[in-house]
């Protein structure tokens, strides 16, 4: 298993919920500092690293070159999962 989580601005939150609810439904979007974070989870980071290589249709590139500027990626190689 390979987690990769995501935190990045958002100033549109609104418009990034519609565009990531198609990829993600647990988007958890920043109430103080309107920020957002999101994880993803991968089989392996192999897969994970394939899907970078997808080149999405333009009108999705052009939201997604916005929704991620200043992004930060964490990889998380040995993720360690608790219930309660």
């Amino acid at each position: 298993m390979f987690i990769q989580m995501i935190q990045a601005p958002c100033t549109r939150q609104d418009e990034a919920h519609l565009m990531l609810d198609e990829w993600r439904r647990d988007l958890a979007p920043g109430e103080e500092d309107g920020s957002f974070v999101d994880t993803i989870a991968f089989t392996s980071e192999a897969e994970a690293r394939r899907g970078e290589q997808i080149e999405p249709p333009p009108d999705v590139r052009r939201e997604l070159d916005y929704a991620m500027k200043g992004a930060t990626y964490y990889d998380l190689r040995h993720p360690w999962f608790e219930s309660a």
